[in-house]
Parts: C-alpha cells; sequence; structure tokens
C-alpha cells in the first residue's frame, strides 16, 4: 500500500516511438541446477513504452537453447495476444499486428549459423 501512495502521481507516458505491440523474449536455457528447467522472460512494449513483462520458470526440459527460445517465444506469443485483446477493446475493436524479437534467433542471424535449420525441425516436431 506504501508504494501505490507514493506512486499515485506517476504515469505512464505512451509516446509514439515506435509502433504499435512489441514483445521480446528470451531464455536462460537449463537455469535450475537441480531438474535443469530453463526461465523464460518476455517485456511487452506498446507504443515504446513497457506496459507488461515477466519470467517464469518452464514447465519441461529443453534439450537445447534454441528449444527453450521457443518455449519463451510462444509464452510471449500467449502474453501479446492477451495484451492486443485489451488493447483493442479501448481502442474499439481495432487489431494491428505485432512484433516478436527472439533473443536467440537474432543473433543466430546476425553470426550466420550453420546448421540452424536441423535443429529448428526437431523443435517444430514436438
Amino acid at each position: 500500500m506504501r508504494y501505490l501512495g507514493q506512486t499515485r502521481n506517476m504515469e505512464l507516458v505512451l509516446n509514439a516511438t515506435e509502433e504499435g505491440l512489441r514483445v521480446a523474449t528470451d531464455a536462460d536455457w537449463a537455469n535450475d541446477v537441480q531438474d535443469r528447467k530453463s526461465v523464460s522472460g518476455f517485456a511487452a512494449f506498446l507504443f515504446g513504452c513497457p506496459v507488461h513483462w515477466g519470467s517464469t520458470k518452464q514447465t519441461v526440459v529443453a534439450l537445447s537453447s534454441t528449444t527453450a527460445e521457443f518455449i519463451a517465444a510462444n509464452d510471449g506469443l500467449q502474453q501479446a495476444e492477451w495484451i492486443q485483446l485489451v488493447v483493442g477493446e479501448i481502442l474499439a475493436g481495432q487489431r494491428s499486428p505485432f512484433r516478436l524479437t527472439l533473443q536467440r534467433y537474432t543473433e543466430s542471424r546476425k553470426r550466420g549459423t550453420p546448421g540452424r535449420k536441423k535443429r529448428w525441425t526437431s523443435v517444430f516436431r514436438r
């Protein structure tokens, strides 16, 4: 309650530095030394302003860091759909596309990592 009292005059300013909704995701592969489960994280930005974020332990053991990233991306997509529904209610039913940023995918594309397709195929089959 003290936090709410101290921050009641604060506000989120939505500057149009970016268009629409963007969700960034990342994963920490095999983070837990006991059960080797990964941690997913996401941050959602609406017009460049952070509006929703979180992290959670994945429910399955990812066999690779790429698999962990795809699980995190799936979690981020679910959050983006929820945010789209809320924003659609506010903007009278308008739904616009959103952008999803995967940390590992972006890095491997920049490096041109070979063998990427083979690893991803195993993820899509699960």
